[in-house]
């Protein structure tokens, strides 16, 4: 690794909401489509501080991720579980989608829910 330290300043506060969504729509599917968590954006700020510095050693970005984390503040996390709540995933979007266009009363809200759950499972 460079004799460069990461600045922990380019990690928090989170990147902004458009650059996540191009980040995550860019990407192959997750395993999990449902969620975005707080602890993956996190993970895609360390990995793009780190190669500001040069460095691409995905179990090193992977233990400073974990480190990171774990010694952040309340209010640090907040801010990621914030970001992820506010990302939502393409697939939701599809179904809403063929639905009806957007969402709207004409679409009881328990009806989109199992759909969304359906979803999850496949």
């Amino acid at each position: 690794m460079n004799d460069t330290n990461i600045n922990v300043n380019n990690i928090h506060p989170p990147p902004e909401i458009e650059e996540v969504l191009t980040f995550f729509n860019s990407k192959k599917p997750m395993r999990n489509h449902n969620r975005c968590h707080a602890y993956m954006i996190l993970r895609y700020s360390v990995a793009k501080e780190f190669k500001r510095i040069g460095e691409f050693n995905a179990i090193l970005i992977g233990k400073a991720t974990n480190h990171i984390w774990k010694n952040s503040t309340s209010q640090e996390k907040a801010e990621y579980v914030n970001l992820a709540q506010r990302t939502t995933p393409p697939e939701i979007d599809e179904v809403l989608n063929c639905l009806c266009g957007t969402i709207t009363d004409a679409v009881p809200i328990r009806y989109l829910d199992i759909l969304l759950q359906r979803n999850a499972r496949e």
